[in-house]
C-alpha cells in the first residue's frame, strides 16, 4: 500500500488541509448515512502520491472510524503529534486498549509492545478485521509523541522506513 504514515494534526490545521479530491473515503456502511466519512485527507510524499494522511486524532464517537480507515488503507504507521490531554482538555480518545483485546466496530485491536522512550512512546498493534468472513490481521505500529523536539528524531527515524 501507499500509505505508511498516518499524522494527527490540531482540528485548525487540518480544516485547512480538507478538500474533497484529497479526502480519505471510507468504505460506506450500507444502510448508515454520511459512512464514508472521516476527518483525514492524503497528503503527497516527496516522490509518491497519497504517501501521507493528516487525520483529526479521533474522538470517543470517530474511533471506529478511525481504526476502520487505519485497516481499509493499510497503515503501517501512526504518528500522534498530541497527548490525549492537555491542560486538562481532551484532546484526542485513547483508541488502544491498555491490555488485552477492544473491538472497534469490526477491527479488533491488541498492543503487543510498547517501548516507552524519554520523549516518545512506541506502540506495536496487531490488529484484525473481524466478520463473517474469519479474521485477517495486520501490524501497524503508532508512535505517540509527547514533546515537539521528538519530532525531529522520529523524523528521521521515519525516513529509513
Amino acid at each position: 500500500s501507499s500509505i505508511v504514515l498516518s499524522m494527527f494534526l490540531p482540528l485548525m490545521v487540518l480544516f485547512s488541509l480538507l478538500d474533497d479530491h484529497s479526502r480519505v473515503h471510507l468504505t460506506p456502511i450500507e444502510g448508515v448515512p454520511d459512512s464514508d466519512y472521516i476527518n483525514a485527507s492524503f497528503i503527497n510524499g516527496y516522490q509518491e502520491k497519497n504517501r501521507f494522511i493528516a487525520a483529526q486524532g479521533p474522538k470517543e464517537e470517530t474511533v471506529n472510524d478511525f481504526w476502520r480507515m487505519i485497516w481499509e488503507q493499510n497503515t503501517a504507521t501512526i504518528v500522534m503529534v498530541t497527548n490525549l490531554k492537555e491542560r486538562k482538555e481532551c484532546k484526542c480518545a485513547q483508541y488502544w486498549p491498555d491490555q488485552g483485546c477492544w473491538t472497534y466496530g469490526n477491527i479488533r485491536v491488541s498492543v503487543e509492545d510498547v517501548t516507552v522512550l524519554v520523549d516518545y512512546t512506541v506502540r506495536k498493534f496487531c490488529i484484525q478485521q473481524v466478520g463473517l468472513d474469519g479474521v485477517q490481521v495486520a501490524w501497524p505500529c503508532e508512535w505517540v509523541i509527547p514533546h515537539p523536539k521528538a519530532a525531529c528524531l522520529i523524523a528521521g527515524l521515519l525516513v529509513r522506513l
